[in-house]
């Protein structure tokens, strides 16, 4: 068991420099430049002062947002040095660069590499000054996260010129009225078809003999509703049956 100085000394130990030829560079967004170091190192500084007595545990990753087409892997981590824990997520194109990611994320919570977190310098040119476009990480430089600009509403759909006709439908079937909207087809028609058709119901359509087109409505007419209406106005139209006559031919 390690005494409370001793423990001190070793968690302070952590937080020591990085030694130069342990630091690299890269390029970031906006022309910043970025120094961090290896998975490698982490491990190494935690062995130097805790060896058997620091354990890592990092959840599956899984993927998720997308950035410039390309998958993004998260993954949770946990550092556990001396009973002590921290917990941060890691991000990475892979599997294995999320769980590292992690790793780094962590050991910076116990100080490690701590010295490099905002040790990025931006270049002196306006073409540099856009602020990044991703979450910030801990070993860049910090930067204020644009605003991101809502999608335009989307444009409705025109349907192939169709518009809605002056009147609602006509129709009437078992006493009800239909009085639903109708398309009107007068500018796309084609051949023999009708002027106006119900958008509800196919069968209620409106052809050019029942329309005025001066007065923008219907040509007043007895009109049938249904199959029975229309079998009775037939049948009321019809004279009595002749009756059979001696001099009739037989046909």
């Amino acid at each position: 068991m390690l005494d409370e100085i001793e423990l001190q000394r070793r968690f302070t130990n952590l937080s020591a420099p990085t030694p130069m030829e342990e630091r690299l560079e890269r390029q970031g967004q906006g022309g910043v430049s970025l120094t961090y170091v290896r998975p490698r190192f982490i491990r190494t500084r935690l062995d130097e002062c805790f060896r058997g007595h620091w354990t890592f545990e990092c959840s599956l990753p899984v993927e998720g947002a997308r950035e410039n087409g390309q998958p993004r892997y998260c993954c949770k981590g946990r550092l556990t040095i001396y009973g002590v824990w921290r917990e941060d997520i890691g991000r990475g194109r892979d599997e294995k660069a999320a769980a590292s990611d992690a790793l780094k994320r962590c050991g910076a919570m116990f100080g490690i590499a701590r010295d490099l977190q905002y040790s990025g310098t931006v270049p002196v040119t306006p073409s540099s000054a856009r602020a990044p476009t991703r979450t910030q990480d801990p070993y860049e430089s910090p930067g204020a996260a644009p605003i991101p600009t809502p999608p335009p509403p989307p444009k409705p759909k025109l349907d192939q010129g169709m518009q809605y006709a002056p009147i609602l439908c006509p129709w009437t079937e078992e006493g009800v009225a239909c009085e639903q909207k109708m398309w009107d087809n007068r500018t796309v028609r084609k051949g023999n078809q009708p002027l106006f058709r119900c958008t509800k119901n196919r069968n209620h359509v409106v052809w050019i003999d029942q329309w005025d087109e001066a007065t923008q409505s219907l040509i007043p007419r007895e009109r049938t509703t249904s199959t029975a209406a229309a079998r009775a106005a037939v049948e009321a139209g019809f004279p009595p049956p002749l009756a059979d006559e001696d001099d009739d031919l037989p046909f």
